[in-house]
């Protein structure tokens, strides 16, 4: 049985079509699911577009690495920025967790 993702080759992908809505669409999806998923391209604008079409709810799970040419250092800022928030985002949600807890064992 042949993959829904299947594609002949040669592709032949015109512009404006919906490609990132398309590919938003994807990635929203296994996000949503608990998935992990790599998008690259070799344009940074590419993914910085997709990032921002994701619902705020999934972006904060998008960790971005752009190439540094000079510094590797600079990627790993980013990373450990965005996974600081990412933590912060997880203890929100738990403490939101606790507290919709607490009034349930209130009433």
């Amino acid at each position: 049985m042949r993959s829904p993702w299947y594609f002949s080759d040669p592709a032949i992908i015109f512009p404006g079509v919906g490609k990132t809505q398309s590919i938003v669409n994807v990635v929203a999806g296994y996000l949503s699911h608990g998935k992990r998923i790599l998008c690259t391209s070799s344009n940074q604008r590419a993914l910085d577009a997709m990032i921002q079409k994701l619902p705020n709810e999934l972006r904060v799970l998008c960790t971005p690495l752009s190439s540094c040419e000079d510094k590797e250092e600079g990627s790993l800022l980013e990373l450990e920025k965005h996974l600081e928030e990412l933590i912060d985002c997880l203890r929100d949600a738990n403490q939101n967790k606790e507290k919709h807890a607490e009034k349930v064992k209130v009433s």
